[in-house]
C-alpha cells in the first residue's frame, strides 16, 4: 500500500534515525496516519491474544470452537505481520531499506496477514458452525461437506496466489501473466463463503429463538459478527475488482483508507468472534443447565440406577439421549 520509492540499502555507520531525520521520513500525514493505524493493531490483536488465553482456561465453548490451531494461531499469524509490517515500512521510509527489498520482505507480511484470514474464516465455517448446529439439535452433514470444501478450494487457491506472488515479488524478470486473478477468485470465494455462513446462522438463530433457547449476549455478538465479516469481504471484493481488473491506481490517501478499513474490521472480527464463542448460550442447554453441569451429573445418577432393583426405563432412555447427543460433540478438542 505504501508509496513506491527508491533509496540507498547502505546503512554504514549512520543510525536508522539520523537517516530518518536526514531523508525526512514520516512529516507526511498519510505515512504517520499508516504508522498509527499498525501500532493500533499491533496492540489490539496482543489484547485479544490474552483475553483468548483467557476464555478457554474458564469456558468449554470458547475451548471448543476458538482452538489454538484456527484461532490462536490467526492471532499470532496477524501479530506478526504487524511487527514485520511496521519493520519494514519504518526502514524503506527511513531509505535505510530500498523498494526492491522492501517489496521482498512485504510478502512475508501478505503470507502471514493471509494465513490468519483462512484460520479465522475456517475457525467460523468449522468448529463454531458444529458447536452451534449440535447446540440445537440439528446437525447438517450437507452444511459440514460444504463448508469444508470451500474452505479447501480456498486455501488451494491462496496458496498458489502467494506461491506465484512470492516468485514474481523475487525478480523482476519473473512474469506470470493474469496470476492477479487467482487473487480475485479467492476474494469472491470467500466472499461466498461468508454468504453461506450468514445463512446457515440465520437459521440457527432462529431455531434458538422458536425452541425458547437462551441466546443471551449471542443474540448481539453472533450478527455483529456476520455484518462486520460481510462488510470485510465486501471490501476486499471492491479491493480486487476494482484496482487488479479495472486496473486503476492506487492514491496514498486510497491506501491509507483501504489500511485502516483492513484493520477496524479485523479487529471487530476478531472480537465479536471472540464475544460469540464465550457466550453463557452455547454453555447451556435448551433446559437451562450447563453442558458441565450435564457431564457431572450424569455419572452419579447412572450409578445410582444401577444399584437399585427397579430402574425406571423411560427416564434412563432420555438420560442416555442427552448424554450421546452432547457429550461426544462437545468433549474439548
Amino acid at each position: 500500500m505504501a508509496p513506491r520509492r527508491g533509496g540507498s540499502s547502505g546503512g554504514g555507520r549512520i543510525s536508522v534515525d539520523n537517516k530518518c531525520d536526514d531523508v525526512g521520513a514520516f512529516q507526511d500525514g498519510h505515512e504517520i496516519a499508516v504508522l498509527v493505524i499498525y501500532i493500533f493493531f499491533m496492540i489490539y490483536v496482543f489484547v485479544v491474544f490474552f483475553q483468548w488465553l483467557k476464555a478457554r482456561k474458564a469456558n468449554d465453548a470458547a475451548h471448543s470452537i476458538l482452538r489454538w490451531y484456527g484461532f490462536g494461531l490467526a492471532i499470532m499469524f496477524l501479530n506478526l505481520g504487524a511487527i514485520l509490517g511496521l519493520i519494514f515500512l519504518i526502514l524503506f521510509r527511513c531509505t535505510v531499506m530500498n523498494y526492491m527489498e522492501y517489496l521482498h520482505g512485504s510478502i512475508a507480511v501478505v503470507i502471514f496477514r493471509s494465513l490468519a484470514e483462512w484460520l479465522i474464516l475456517f475457525t467460523i465455517m468449522s468448529p463454531m458452525l458444529n458447536r452451534l448446529q449440535v447446540h440445537v439439535g440439528r446437525t447438517s452433514k450437507l452444511a459440514l461437506y460444504l463448508s469444508w470444501a470451500s474452505l479447501s478450494i480456498i486455501g488451494i487457491l491462496l496458496v498458489v496466489y502467494l506461491i506465484i506472488r512470492s516468485y514474481v515479488a523475487s525478480d523482476w524478470d519473473n512474469h506470470v501473466n493474469g496470476y492477479w486473478y487467482i487473487s480475485v477468485a479467492y476474494q469472491f470465494l470467500f466472499f461466498l463463503c461468508v454468504i453461506f455462513i450468514t445463512t446457515n446462522f440465520a437459521i440457527i438463530m432462529s431455531r434458538m429463538a422458536s425452541r425458547n433457547m437462551q441466546l443471551g449476549s449471542l443474540k448481539f455478538w453472533l450478527p455483529f459478527l456476520l455484518v462486520n465479516l460481510f462488510i470485510y469481504s465486501f471490501i476486499s471484493v471492491f479491493d480486487a475488482f476494482y484496482y487488479t481488473v479495472a486496473d486503476h491506481d492506487v492514491t496514498q490517501t486510497a491506501s491509507v483508507v483501504f489500511v485502516a478499513l483492513y484493520s477496524i474490521f479485523q479487529c471487530l472480527i476478531l472480537t465479536s468472534l471472540l464475544k460469540s464463542a464465550t457466550s453463557p448460550a452455547l454453555t447451556t442447554t435448551a433446559s437451562g443447565a450447563t453442558y458441565g453441569a450435564v457431564k457431572q451429573n450424569q455419572a452419579p445418577q447412572m450409578q445410582q440406577w444401577e444399584n437399585t432393583s427397579y430402574q425406571p426405563q423411560v427416564p434412563r432412555q432420555t438420560q442416555q439421549t442427552s448424554w450421546h447427543g452432547l457429550g461426544r460433540q462437545f468433549a474439548p478438542a
